[in-house]
């Protein structure tokens, strides 16, 4: 039923993706990465899968976006990803840092290291993560197992994922948009 009302309206579920409400009383506006590529790297040792669920993400990734491209480097990415103990309560947190502009230039992405358990939960809570510091801030609600739910347990791309992507990434909407 959800993702029918997704479909039956578009601009409703972009918003709801690309968008918090923290402040009513402020303006929602749009953040996103403003530059053609963006870097990623592993900041610390990944645990097994890691780099491949990360090239895996890349692939999709770039895949869908026609005007900004997610290129690994060895240090100093525009995200930073790291491995950690603990997240507090959650398996991944990630956030972006944006200016006046809302233009992202930078995000921190931390995976509990009890994420790397399984190699699918690595993937599904990592491939999030990135999704969250790609501008993405929302989730999907009710019961549903998609990559954007709250409780991730699926790194593949929905249909509507690729879309939001193709959204954001590959027309001239500028970050700030409201």
């Amino acid at each position: 039923e959800y993702f029918e009302n997704c479909m039956r309206n578009p601009p409703d579920y972009f918003v709801e993706m690309t968008t918090t409400y923290s402040n009513p009383n402020k303006p929602v506006k749009v953040a996103k990465w403003e530059k053609p590529i963006v870097t990623i790297s592993i900041a610390d040792a990944p645990p097994d899968g890691g780099e491949k669920a990360l090239a895996d993400f890349i692939t999709k990734f770039n895949n869908n976006s026609a005007k900004v491209k997610l290129e690994q480097v060895e240090k100093d990415g525009d995200i930073k990803i790291y491995f950690q103990e603990s997240t507090g309560e959650a398996a991944g947190r990630s956030g972006a840092s944006s200016g006046k502009d809302y233009s992202i230039d930078l995000a921190i992405v931390s995976l509990s290291q009890n994420a790397a358990l399984f190699e699918q939960s690595l993937s599904s809570i990592l491939s999030h993560e990135i999704f969250h510091s790609l501008g993405f801030t929302g989730h999907y609600s009710g019961n549903v197992c998609r990559l954007m739910s709250t409780s991730t347990c699926g790194s593949r791309l929905t249909i509507n994922e690729e879309r939001l992507i193709q959204m954001l990434y590959s027309t001239d909407l500028p970050s700030g948009s409201d």
